[in-house]
C-alpha cells in the first residue's frame, strides 16, 4: 500500500485495470502504419517505415512505461538503423483510444 492506506499501481496495472491491453493497441498502431507507410523488415524481425529519407519503428514497453516510444533514425543503412535515436512517448494512460494515440503518432511522425 502507498502512503495513506491508498494502492499505488504500475503504469501496466493501471492502463490493464482501465481495460487497455498494450497488445491489442499495438496491432491498431502497426496497421495503421503498414496502411500509410512503406515498410521493412530486418533480419532480427524489427519493422521498420520509411519517411522521406528517413526510417522509423515502434518499440513496444511494458515497464517501467506501459506504451511506445518511436525511434528515429536519419536514414536506411545498417549503421543510421544502429543509431536510431528516441521520439516521443505514447503511455496507453495518456490516451482514450489507440485512434487518439495513432493520431498523435502521425502528427510527430510527419511534422
Amino acid at each position: 500500500m502507498g502512503d495513506g492506506g491508498y494502492i499505488i499501481m504500475t503504469q501496466k496495472e493501471e492502463s490493464l485495470f482501465q481495460g487497455k491491453d498494450i497488445d491489442t493497441w499495438a496491432v491498431y498502431i502497426m496497421s495503421g502504419l503498414y496502411e500509410r507507410f512503406k515498410y521493412f523488415v530486418l533480419a532480427n524481425g524489427e519493422c521498420w517505415f520509411v519517411n522521406g529519407d528517413k526510417a522509423f519503428h515502434v518499440c513496444i514497453f511494458e515497464a517501467p512505461l506501459y506504451g511506445f516510444i518511436i525511434e528515429y533514425a536519419e536514414g536506411h543503412t545498417k549503421d543510421e538503423l544502429g543509431m536510431a535515436e528516441d521520439g516521443d512517448q505514447y503511455p496507453l494512460l495518456d490516451y482514450d483510444t489507440p485512434e487518439d494515440m495513432l493520431q498523435a503518432m502521425l502528427k510527430e511522425i510527419e511534422a
